[in-house]
């Protein structure tokens, strides 16, 4: 009977052993429930700082139907939802990061950033931005909403998420970027590991309550991050990329629509880093980006459903006809004595010789060109050495002195080296500073840096007066080509007047903190005293943090996604499984019987003997204990077990 116990037992072992070694892929929860909040508006929120931070205020699963008092206040001028919307987006995946929406979205996040997130500063903020209903003593885990103590544990029990994984073209600032990374229970980042988000086999589906979260997640990284193609590391589409495709991203952005506590933690990080995930507030943004049209039955924060796409290519509006009749189209090329007005088309503004104390005001000509006046018109000149000269229709020169940001028309450094940004898109360099001309969006000025990327803010387009006028009414889009709200067709094919930053190895992206140095206003045009020193770059970031700085080698970074890391947890577990299997193998089959075997057939078993009657049966002076090699007292028996 012992033996098929024996080899039962070595069976179920040998059955456990073999399924342990099989590849087994671990969902997460399918539903999330926590105790909503109650909010229908953004007057019924209650807010809790910490500081100056914001805890977060929402509950997850409780659809949101509002923007938030600090939502709201994000967006405003150019950088508002109805300026927005319908700038140009993409017509596909692969030109989307070409089109004018893009740009501006990416400007938007990167322009208000102030703060850049360390990886080791984060663990100690995610009780300010996971934790639910402003009760920040524990945190919800990212994918199935088990709360975790708040209080960083070493990773014991939770670790950081890398929601774009690390392995897949993170380099830099964005891999430490809290809006992306996201603390997770240790089996369910392990379960996850680097696989793309997805359904079927070879993907991750986080269940349907995360699945909207992950989708805005990989929006924001792909525009704020500029990470379009995994860094030129790997795709950010299909299965060795991020995200399965843009039918499951768009899917999952529709079936789980953003909830309170997505809009409550963009109200805790804001309060951290300056910025939000703008796909949070506005999912519209989603569909747009792609050239597609918003569903008219899609849940929004701002209930902006139904909205028409502007995808690039199509035919468009004219790009600026006036009020006064005149029509300026954009130019693929520049000619000498060309009459041009100077755009950034992120933000609609064009180049103003007109001044702000030291610094050139920008004319916003998104609802068309009817604002312009020759303060804004600059013939162009180009020189023999190739570079540009330009001067204005009153008379001053676009240059600059040997010092400062600020453009100066006295300045003896006025020549501008021309490049390509993309279609209709160009940069202007001057190249006695080497300083690019940029409209500075959070100081809402014209001015001139060397940044270590080249962004939107660098971008421009030319536009010239068009030689067919007189057949525009107005009303057309000033520079937002390609869409129309109005106004007579033109020829722009949409798309053209805007890209992505100009990627430059070696950099990393790093919002821009500072702006040039206040100064007083004069008189237009005049400069009477000595301005404050402005750097020719943009300085460094402030570090807000009031905490201790943590030495990152204090603590294992919890690579989460990195495949050498899960191939020694394997390998480990394997070897563990081996030796403890044939440790059983050798115990339950292998290992020799008991000594007590051995004994004759006609004594009595080892176990039944005891000492007392040894005495009686073996008389002591004819068998001596010691030499007793057979009969084994009991105790000897038992040292041999």
């Amino acid at each position: 009977m012992k033996s098929y116990i024996k080899r039962i037992s070595t069976g179920l072992l040998a059955l456990f052993i073999v399924i342990s070694l099989v590849p087994v892929s671990i969902s997460a929860a399918h539903e999330i429930i926590t105790t909503p909040t109650g909010y229908d508006s953004a007057s019924d929120v209650e807010y809790v700082k910490s500081g100056k931070y914001v805890v977060n205020w929402g509950a997850r699963g409780e659809t949101c139907v509002f923007l938030s008092t600090y939502a709201q206040n994000f967006y405003t001028g150019s950088y508002s939802f109805d300026s927005m919307s319908t700038l140009t987006g993409g017509s596909s995946q692969s030109n989307a990061p070409q089109s004018a929406l893009y740009a501006a979205l990416k400007n938007l996040m990167t322009d208000k950033q102030t703060y850049q997130t360390s990886y080791d500063a984060t663990r100690d903020l995610y009780c300010y931005t996971d934790c639910l209903r402003n009760d920040y003593s524990k945190i919800s885990s990212f994918y199935s909403g088990t709360m975790l103590n708040g209080t960083w544990d070493k990773g014991s029990t939770w670790n950081r998420e890398h929601t774009w994984p690390n392995s897949k073209g993170l380099d830099g600032n964005d891999e430490n970027d809290i809006m992306m990374l996201r603390p997770t229970a240790k089996s369910e980042n392990f379960s996850r590991g680097n696989k793309a988000y997805g359904v079927g086999s070879g993907y991750y589906d986080p269940g349907v309550d995360v699945r909207g979260d992950c989708a805005r997640i990989f929006l924001y990284v792909y525009t704020r991050w500029g990470n379009t193609s995994g860094n030129g590391q790997y795709s950010a589409w299909g299965s060795n990329g991020v995200i399965q495709s843009l039918d499951v991203l768009l899917d999952w952005m529709e079936e789980d629509p953003v909830d309170t506590w997505e809009m409550g933690r963009n109200d805790a990080v804001q309060s951290i880093t300056g910025t939000r995930n703008v796909f949070v507030d506005y999912p519209e943004y989603a569909w747009l980006l792609f050239g597609q049209d918003v569903p008219a039955n899609v849940t929004t924060p701002s209930d902006n459903d139904g909205v028409t796409a502007n995808p690039g290519g199509s035919t468009g509006g004219s790009t600026g006809g006036s009020t006064s009749g005149i029509k300026y189209t954009p130019l693929s090329s520049l000619n000498d004595g060309d009459k041009v007005v100077i755009v950034n088309p992120a933000s609609n503004q064009a180049l103003s010789s007109t001044k702000t104390g030291y610094y050139n005001i920008g004319v916003d000509v998104y609802g068309g060109f009817g604002s312009i006046s020759n303060t804004e018109i600059f013939t162009a000149k180009k020189n023999s050495d190739g570079t540009w000269s330009f001067v204005s229709g009153d008379g001053k020169k676009m240059a600059m002195a040997d010092s400062y940001s600020s453009l100066n028309e006295d300045g003896t450094n006025d020549k501008w080296e021309l490049t390509s940004a993309g279609t209709n898109q160009f940069y202007l360099r001057n190249t006695g500073r080497d300083l690019y001309l940029e409209w500075y969006a959070s100081k809402s000025n014209w001015s001139a840096y060397k940044p270590d990327e080249l962004n939107a803010d660098y971008v421009l387009a030319f536009y010239k007066e068009s030689a067919d006028n007189g057949s525009s009414t107005g009303g057309s889009t000033g520079s937002n080509t390609g869409g129309s709200t109005g106004g007579s067709a033109g020829s722009n094919s949409g798309g053209a007047t805007n890209t992505p930053p100009v990627s430059q190895p070696g950099t990393s992206e790093g919002p821009q903190t500072s702006a040039p140095t206040s100064q007083p206003s004069t008189s237009e045009g005049t400069q009477t005293s000595t301005p404050s020193s402005s750097p020719a770059t943009k300085p460094a970031q402030p570090a807000p943090m009031t905490t201790n700085p943590v030495n990152p080698d204090d603590f294992l970074k919890d690579n989460d996604d990195d495949s050498s890391t899960i191939w020694v947890i394997i390998v480990a577990a394997i070897v563990i499984a081996l030796l403890g299997g044939g440790a059983a193998v050798w115990f339950f089959v292998i290992k020799p019987k008991k000594t007590a075997a051995a004994v004759p057939a006609e004594d009595a078993p080892a176990e039944d003997v005891s000492e007392e009657e040894t005495a009686e049966v073996i008389p002591v002076e004819e068998t001596p204990a010691e030499e007793v090699t057979e009969d084994t007292p009991a105790e000897s028996t038992e040292e041999n077990e």
